[in-house]
């Protein structure tokens, strides 16, 4: 089962279903939708979907599903 790790301070809300995606820069897709992740601190994920984004794309909704109150703090951290 393929590992994605994230920092302990998400695992909280990647429990309680707040934090529903995630973004890495990758070069390419490291995981395919439909497949299980083991996240240390958290467990099992489902992988539900995986898709390139440019960073210009992303708005406000997506930093709230991402676990952060803004892009501005978003950008802060990634």
């Amino acid at each position: 089962m393929p590992l994605l790790r994230f920092k302990a301070v998400f695992h909280p809300a990647i429990r309680a279903g707040s934090k529903t995606t995630t973004l890495r820069r990758w070069d390419r897709p490291k995981l395919r939708a439909g497949t299980m992740a083991t996240a240390p601190g958290v467990g099992s994920l489902l992988i539900e979907r995986v898709e390139a984004v440019k960073w210009e794309e992303l708005g406000e909704a997506d930093a709230r599903a991402d676990g952060f109150n803004s892009m501005a703090e978003m950008k802060t951290v990634v």
